[in-house]
């Protein structure tokens, strides 16, 4: 059988992203094999404790692992706030310059929500360990995104866009996702973000893709992720100031469903450029 014409590159579980992923490895492989698709990359944030566990799944399933990680950045260390980068091995070397990455994150890491402990990565960190790593800009947290929409500085969101093409060259990717979050205080808007990207991407040379961003294996199990973002946040499911997404979907979808979203011409090409970085990665 022909393969879908979709790899999501931008995915989550419980092992390495507790209390918001809550995807169980083995049924998010056997998720993607159901839709048949050919590899799923598992980018967890500043970690990748849970790639042994999806390696096994791979092995089982057929389903091809791209071992990422959904980096903190922070264009300042001095400051505490961090952004989200998606990075991906091409080659072992790859694999090998993002572990360093993660090890270098944990020398910075600082103390945030919660007590939360956060790894970061500076430009310097990219700069100097970046060779066959490729990078996604990430979700309405990514640095351009943060620019972009909740500073409102298109000027800077281009800069920091430009840096990073300085660095990843044709390895960097624009990342559009398949939902329509958006925040009453303004900081975050998935939909006008998706355009401007592609905007970006034209007026600069830049290709895009699309993920999915999963965090929750289908939309029948949005509402029991929302329960979790509860216990994360420590109050009531119907608290009216916790902490919650807004949209029922960050799951693994299906090439029909991008499709829909975003009509067929820039799902197509957001697609196949999803399986052609697929196929950059070795396995």
């Amino acid at each position: 059988m022909k393969k879908a014409p979709f790899v999501s590159l931008h995915n989550h579980t419980e092992l390495g992203s507790p209390l918001d992923g809550m995807n169980d490895v083995n049924q998010l492989f056997d998720q993607a094999k159901s839709l048949n698709q050919r590899a799923i990359a598992i980018t967890d944030h500043g970690t990748m404790t849970a790639h042994y566990d999806c390696f096994k799944a791979s092995q089982r399933t057929g389903v091809k692992l791209i071992p990422g990680m959904e980096a903190y950045f922070a264009p300042d260390l001095s400051i505490k706030r961090s952004n989200h980068l998606i990075l991906l091995p091409k080659t072992h070397l790859g694999y090998k310059n993002i572990l360093r990455l993660n090890y270098e994150a944990y020398k910075n890491q600082v103390s945030g929500y919660m007590g939360k402990k956060t790894p970061r990565i500076s430009w310097e960190h990219l700069e100097a360990f970046n060779k066959d790593v490729i990078c996604l800009t990430a979700c309405s947290n990514g640095p351009i995104a943060k620019a972009l929409i909740a500073e409102n500085d298109e000027d800077e969101a281009i800069r920091r866009m430009l840096r990073l093409q300085s660095i990843f060259s044709d390895r960097l990717f624009l990342e559009l996702q398949p939902h329509a979050l958006k925040t009453e205080d303004g900081n975050v808007d998935q939909m006008l973000l998706n355009q401007k990207l592609i905007e970006f991407g034209r007026n600069h040379g830049i290709k895009y893709t699309i993920t999915c961003d999963a965090h929750y294996l289908d939309k029948d199990h949005a509402k029991y992720h929302d329960m979790m973002l509860a216990i994360k946040d420590k109050k009531a499911v119907d608290d009216p100031n916790r902490f919650r997404y807004g949209v029922q979907d960050m799951y693994l979808k299906s090439h029909e469903e991008i499709i829909d979203f975003f009509g067929s011409e820039i799902a197509n090409e957001g697609m196949k450029n999803s399986v052609m970085i697929s196929d950059m990665c070795e396995e």
